[in-house]
């Protein structure tokens, strides 16, 4: 039996992709409660940024079937010692009582209405030492509405709707088994909701 050059390269770029393969979040949902605290992977890194600088090298997408949304991500080893990650997705985050129009006007006379900001970027920065990993982390979600009448300007107006996450982790390695990762994040967000045709002051 004859095997193609191109059967032969396939089997091998399938082997070398599977050696590396990660189950990441479909894994640690799917695990259940706290998995993310006491099982190794690559998504540790979304509550211990610290962990990025045990994944060097990685390229990363993920899908969720029927709801259309995506995560991609990648980590560069900028050098021996230092991660960086990078990472993009089509997620939402709700900014709680932003009194703008993102969720239609009903929202704005009730007073309860709360926007969307979409996600922009995020990004980790790893540092690996002897004894112990710090990372930084900063991730930031922002949307723009603008509605213009053509008859009058009166009811022109403009909508920003913006929230911003950073977080610094630290790993210390206690032993060849044990290590204590610890992270402190600080989340703010803030909305504007301007009327051409009124005084904004």
């Amino acid at each position: 039996m004859k095997i193609s050059r191109e059967s032969v390269l396939g089997m091998i770029v399938l082997l070398v992709g599977v050696q590396g393969l990660q189950g990441s979040e479909t894994r640690i949902v799917g695990m259940g409660y706290l998995a993310n605290y006491y099982v190794r992977d690559s998504y540790n890194i979304w509550n211990f940024p610290s962990t990025i600088v045990n994944y060097q090298s990685m390229v990363f997408a993920e899908s969720y079937i029927n709801n259309g949304l995506w995560r991609g991500g990648i980590h560069v080893p900028v050098s021996s010692t230092f991660t960086l990650g990078v990472y993009l997705e089509n997620t939402k985050s709700r900014l709680e009582h932003s009194d703008t129009e993102f969720l239609g006007r009903d929202s704005v006379y009730t007073g309860l209405g709360e926007g969307e900001a979409a996600h922009q970027f995020t990004l980790f920065g790893g540092l690996q030492m002897e004894e112990i990993d710090v990372a930084l982390f900063v991730s930031s979600y922002s949307s723009k509405l603008k509605y213009t009448r053509p008859d009058t300007s009166i009811y022109n107006f403009e909508d920003k709707l913006g929230e911003y996450t950073v977080g610094m982790g630290i790993s210390v390695k206690l032993d060849e088994r044990s290590r204590f990762d610890g992270t402190v994040f600080y989340s703010w967000g803030d909305f504007s909701h301007v009327v051409s045709g009124r005084d904004t002051v």
